[in-house]
């Protein structure tokens, strides 16, 4: 009799085990594995010299190893100071996104990426795009360094508008962000903070009277894949606001896993095997 009642709670075991706990063990798990890009190196020209049209533009130097993704960020005083794709050697420059370019009436900013094959150092440079002349302006480039990046995710634009944001739907987990805008109106305001706050590093906030005033922010970790929105907070003044905003994607893989074989091999109740 013993024997009968031990084999009828095997039995119980094994069915509680097979219609309860398995089906529950092959629902969907998140798996987030993605280590978040970081800043390494960043330098930048001096965004308020008036610079004449022929003059290419230069950013102080930079160090990358095999593997950084190179971030670029270019502005300028109105439309027809925007630039051509930037050099440096080494590197390979692709346009991520870019608005106001041959724009009169608004400030142009650009965005472009290089992934680099072997380490090198060296300033990025880049020549004026368009065909009229404007003579002497303000203009600016930047360069951020990341290493340990997956590549650029998704991107946006913001022309010539009143808001001091730019929203950007992050596609991954535990995305770097970086911003550029620059206000057409020019209104001497440079005691802004960034948009969110937390995790955010000021590189550019600069008035150039009658040209531009200009910001440059960027973020660490974003944490979740999901909507936010990337800028400046506190402008004193209704711009008439342009940028461009970047996610840059941190390495690794992340996505849903089905975990169906978390008990498997075990054995319980004198021999009866689970799966």
């Amino acid at each position: 009799m013993k024997n009968y009642y031990k084999n009828v709670i095997r039995v119980l075991t094994v069915l509680t085990i097979s219609v309860v706990v398995m089906p529950l063990l092959a629902l969907p798990m998140r798996v987030a594995a993605l280590t978040a890009p970081t800043v390494v190196d960043y330098n930048q020209s001096t965004w308020t010299d008036a610079t004449a049209y022929a003059v290419p533009e230069v950013t102080g130097s930079v160090t990358w190893q095999a593997g950084d993704v190179v971030v670029v960020l270019g502005g300028a005083s109105n439309g027809h100071g925007a630039f051509n794709t930037p050099t440096a050697t080494g590197l390979s420059f692709s346009l991520i996104t870019s608005v106001g370019v041959e724009d009169p009436n608004q400030v142009p900013f650009q965005a472009w990426s290089a992934t680099a094959a072997s380490g090198g150092s060296g300033a990025v440079s880049a020549t004026r795009v368009g065909a009229i002349d404007f003579g002497v302006q303000a203009v600016g480039l930047s360069v951020w360094v990341y290493r340990g990046a997956g590549g650029i995710g998704n991107s946006n634009t913001l022309s010539a508008s009143s808001a001091t944001t730019i929203s950007l739907t992050r596609g991954t987990d535990n995305s770097a962000v970086v911003v550029g805008m620059g206000d057409w109106n020019a209104f001497n305001d440079t005691a802004v903070t960034g948009s969110p706050s937390a995790g955010s590093t000021q590189r550019l906030a600069i008035n150039k009277v009658n040209d531009y005033t200009a910001f440059e922010y960027d973020w660490t970790d974003q944490g979740t894949a999901g909507t936010t929105n990337y800028g400046i907070a506190n402008f004193g003044a209704t711009p008439l606001m342009s940028g461009v905003v970047v996610e840059i994607q941190g390495s690794g893989s992340s996505g849903t896993a089905r975990v169906i074989r978390l008990l498997g091999g075990m054995r319980l109740l004198g021999g009866v095997r689970l799966l």
